[in-house]
């Protein structure tokens, strides 16, 4: 018989959603250990249409819709602020004084909250985020489950979000890499915790890759497929590749994508005389043919945990340049390019190999062999609920 899991999501968002994507891939990968539920605080922002045969939705909460209030975005920071910031972190008083202050931040508020207690008895309880309380009170008080797991997706260390651990002291913490794991147990070590890489859907990938044959119309095409939002930092890069242009060099630059920044992203396009060099698709169901159609994927944001394209982007053959975001060193490995977090980084990092493009070379030979590690993934999890139900 199936052990019974159940995923306890605040919305399902797939697309665009990288933390909402994981569950998907879960689904597909498990689908015939588990038997799964997907518990949803939030129904209005769904989207199943790969999963709703393979598991059963639940809509938990009675009076979320347009009662959200989203997060606040990492932004860019001045050089200056940084330098005032990181001395700050230096003082201990100063660390003490912002712990006593500062409560916990949910990602989204709600009001009048009145959750739907389930009656079926689950195995394993997991939470897409461990740092939203909504999720945990709900795990906590309306799911009788033998063992509560909580994922981590965001990078903690930047954003504004403070923990509850009264809330989760019961949980199995699981960051998306082991860096962020290191990073955990230094803040929060009274608390049970582990890291589970995300799950790739690498046949699908490869399927979808080849639905469309793109074709990009640069010399040298580079690709970034993200959400349109501070994090992300195009208005940045879109900078970067200002200058470079300035500077004769020859490149185009396709962003698959949508979001809030949109309408700064192509008045800077203007604004910096790139309407030949950067072409904004939009968003697309499938942006994997684009990746395909690249010679290099770039993603140049400001903060990110354990971004999916990396493992995509590499399924497919892609080399890619990416900041060093706290997981970079751990994923990227030889497959790619790691510059600082800044505008000066970037544009180094790029013109290096725009100068040199044969610079690619040498990592594409090296993806020849790349196969991303979902057995592996999918024995550590199984070893994890096995450990915890017995």
């Amino acid at each position: 018989m199936k052990k019974k899991l159940l995923f306890v999501a605040f919305f399902m968002q797939p697309d665009g959603c990288g933390a909402c994507s994981s569950v998907v891939n879960f689904v597909h990968n498990f689908e015939n250990d588990f038997d799964i539920d997907i518990a949803v605080i939030d129904e209005s922002h769904g989207s199943f249409e790969t999963i709703k045969n393979k598991c059963k939705i639940i809509k938990v909460c009675e009076n979320t819709r347009n009662e959200l209030l989203p997060k606040q975005e990492i932004k860019e920071r001045s050089s200056i602020s940084l330098k005032i910031r990181n001395f700050l972190k230096r003082s201990s008083s100063i660390k003490k004084i912002h712990n006593i202050f500062s409560k916990p931040k949910p990602q989204f508020v709600l009001q009048n909250t009145k959750f739907l207690k389930l009656d079926k008895k689950y195995d394993i309880v997991t939470q897409l985020s461990a740092f939203d309380p909504y999720m945990s009170k709900f795990a906590n008080n309306y799911v009788n489950a033998n063992k509560k797991f909580a994922f981590i997706h965001a990078d903690f260390t930047l954003y504004r979000m403070h923990l509850d651990i009264e809330l989760v002291r019961d949980f199995k913490i699981i960051t998306v890499s082991k860096t962020l794991a290191c990073q955990f147990k230094k803040r929060y070590p009274s608390l049970n915790s582990d890291y589970l890489y995300n799950f790739q859907n690498t046949g699908l990938i490869n399927q979808k890759a080849q639905e469309e044959d793109i074709k990009l119309p640069g010399r040298f095409n580079i690709v970034t497929c993200v959400r349109l939002s501070p994090q992300k930092a195009i208005p940045r890069s879109i900078r970067v590749f200002g200058k470079l242009l300035k500077k004769g060099f020859d490149f185009h630059w396709t962003i698959v994508g949508d979001g809030p920044d949109r309408t700064e992203v192509e008045n800077l396009i203007k604004k910096y005389h790139l309407q030949k060099n950067i072409t904004l698709v939009g968003a697309k169901p499938n942006p994997f043919s684009y990746m395909k159609a690249a010679d290099l994927f770039f993603l140049g944001s400001i903060c990110e945990a354990a971004p999916m394209v990396y493992g995509e982007a590499f399924t497919l053959g892609i080399p890619i340049l990416t900041t060093n975001i706290i997981s970079a060193k751990e994923l990227i490995k030889d497959y790619g390019f790691i510059c600082n977090n800044n505008s000066k980084a970037i544009y180094k990092a790029l013109k290096r190999i725009l100068k040199n493009p044969r610079l690619l070379d040498t990592k594409k030979e090296k993806l020849k062999n790349y196969k991303y590690p979902n057995d592996e993934i999918k024995q550590k999890f199984l070893q994890l609920a096995s450990e915890s139900i017995n």
